[in-house]
């Protein structure tokens, strides 16, 4: 891939939307109806939680804790809580010793404190070893399926409907073992295929809703890092691990399905909304923060925060995100 064309071509996402309201040029979208919206009546409510990274340290179970409690103490409560991965602080060049005590840190707060269904997707923190020689054998296939047992996952990668919504969930961890942090940002052939035929499958009546850790498309990965530093004298490098590689062939994938509304992801610590021919990309920041840094709860300019996502049944999808002050 000529990196220069792609980084030129995803630096235009953010204002992608000006061009295809002007005419649809690019995809005759179905939009939703703007018949009587129903958002806040007889659609839904679904909160997503991503990166939360509990460890032992800096309260950060409690805080975990207490930010769930938040969420079920809302006025107008979420039905279910999309789990965006990063579960837990770290596992890529973790003992098995201090990855086991973090998972049993993550399921006590939830066996206590979740009273909705969870809806859980993989991070690249939450795979055991593939920052080391040691969990790097065999592929990696034991610290993937060491984290799929923890969030009581039967595949990498599913589906599940409410009402007229189709929720598709991915894996976008993939291992890379020669580019020192472990994985890239990808779908493996296998997975891509079986998400072709979904979408190739899914009634056309039904709305999409994609999530992932890592984002498709997003533009907060320019500012994850001195990314204008590191890419000189080229310009502007954004690292394959914080945003999909292969966002071009997904998008591609995209176009020939009009009832995609929405993508969801965190993985950067940052927010962000894109829309990009006709579908909405949000980028949900971090329950973490900083990673419950306690002297700089910020991230940047984003505070410990989670999504709240309203879904109509006409497809139209609100997100409101909610800072979260332990």
């Amino acid at each position: 891939m000529n990196r220069k064309k792609f980084i030129a071509a995803l630096s235009l996402a953010s204002t992608a939307h000006l061009s295809s309201a002007s005419g649809q040029r690019f995809i005759k979208r179905q939009q939703p109806s703007s018949k009587k919206s129903k958002l806040g009546s007889s659609g839904f409510r679904l909160a997503h939680v991503t990166d939360p990274h509990i460890s032992s340290r800096n309260n950060a179970p409690e805080k975990i804790a207490a930010a769930f409690r938040h969420i079920h103490d809302q006025k107008k409560s979420p039905i279910g809580i999309l789990s965006g991965g990063d579960s837990i602080m770290d596992a890529l060049r973790e003992s098995k010793k201090n990855t086991k005590e973090q998972w049993r840190l993550w399921n006590d707060v939830v066996n206590s404190e979740v009273n909705l269904p969870l809806y859980p997707c993989i991070g690249n923190h939450d795979v055991w070893g593939w920052g080391m020689k040691e969990g790097q054998k065999d592929g990696g296939s034991y610290g993937k399926k060491w984290a799929m047992d923890e969030l009581k996952l039967q595949d990498r990668y599913y589906s599940f409907s409410i009402q007229n919504w189709e929720f598709i969930v991915l894996d976008s961890v993939h291992p890379s073992f020669d580019t020192g942090s472990g994985y890239t940002a990808r779908l493996d052939e296998e997975q891509f295929q079986w998400l072709e035929n979904k979408l190739n499958n899914t009634s056309k009546e039904k709305h999409i809703c994609i999530l992932s850790h890592i984002p498709i498309i997003s533009f907060c990965p320019f500012f994850d890092g001195p990314n204008e530093e590191k890419g000189k004298p080229n310009g502007w490098l954004v690292p394959h691990e914080w945003m999909h590689i292969d966002a071009r062939r997904i998008k591609n994938l995209f176009k020939r399905h009009d009832n995609i509304r929405s993508c969801i992801s965190g993985h950067i610590h940052l927010q962000d909304s894109v829309e990009y021919l006709g579908i909405k990309y949000f980028c949900n920041g971090a329950l973490s923060g900083n990673w419950w840094n306690s002297q700089q709860p910020a991230y940047q300019e984003f505070k410990p925060a989670y999504a709240m996502l309203d879904f109509s049944s006409n497809g139209e999808i609100k997100r409101t995100m909610i800072p979260y002050d332990e």
